[in-house]
């Protein structure tokens, strides 16, 4: 068995020239989101980014649950986190498993001011956010709904070693620009459910650009340290 990327959601930053989204940042509230599974395993594991931060994120409680049950996320076996500007962090493995399709919500509790968020622009996804700590409420009724995705970067699942991973860089068209959102629609979705064996991530960043440098924000880099972060 490994750990691998079950699903990836390539962040930017916001302070880049290139925005489709408005950034913005949180102070005592808690901010819901759904992670649709490209793959899936027994065990689960979080990855949290604060990569284009300039202050430290500090994530007081946070919580994951599939339609099996839900499980606390620790680093360390702590449930209060501190992660430094430019750095990412990865849970402690969570007892939830979940299959290829399903969803993972992700529930982060953000207790002081965290500056403008390291994002997912155009995820054709709705965060949910609502004042004080509701990481473990079954409902947020009242929640502000943005269309963006805040300081995740992926999910890890403990799968076969044999399983065939595949990455899809690439621009709008993959991350999903003009399908509905939250039907899982994107050019990736459809590749994944027609595929026997495996899986495909989504590493789309709507206005991307590979050769132009214009916007390092919205560039991805096709480097040793980036498809390092597939499996671990």
């Amino acid at each position: 068995m490994i750990w691998t990327a079950g699903f990836r959601t390539a962040v930017i930053s916001p302070y880049g020239r290139i925005q489709f989204a408005e950034p913005r940042g949180f102070a005592d509230q808690t901010v819901r989101q759904v992670l649709h599974l490209a793959g899936g395993g027994e065990l689960l594991r979080v990855r949290l980014t604060n990569r284009y931060g300039r202050t430290p994120l500090t994530i007081a409680a946070a919580a994951a649950a599939t339609e099996h049950g839900q499980a606390d996320l620790t680093v360390d076996g702590s449930a209060r986190l501190t992660i430094p500007p430019g750095e990412e962090t990865v849970s402690d493995p969570m007892d939830l498993s979940i299959a290829s399709g399903d969803d993972l919500i992700l529930s982060l509790y953000l207790p002081e001011e965290t500056g403008p968020a390291t994002y997912s622009h155009m995820p054709m996804e709705t965060a949910h956010i609502v004042g004080g700590n509701h990481v473990t409420s079954p409902a947020l009724p009242k929640a502000e709904r943005v269309g963006a995705r805040f300081y995740v970067s992926g999910v890890d699942v403990l799968t076969s070693d044999h399983t065939p991973i595949a990455v899809a860089f690439g621009d709008s068209w993959f991350e999903g620009v003009g399908t509905a959102t939250g039907a899982n629609n994107r050019s990736v979705d459809f590749l994944n459910r027609r595929l026997k064996r495996g899986w495909v991530v989504n590493q789309g960043i709507a206005g991307n650009r590979l050769l132009r440098t214009r916007s390092a924000s919205t560039r991805w880099r096709a480097s040793t340290a980036t498809f390092s972060r597939f499996r671990a």
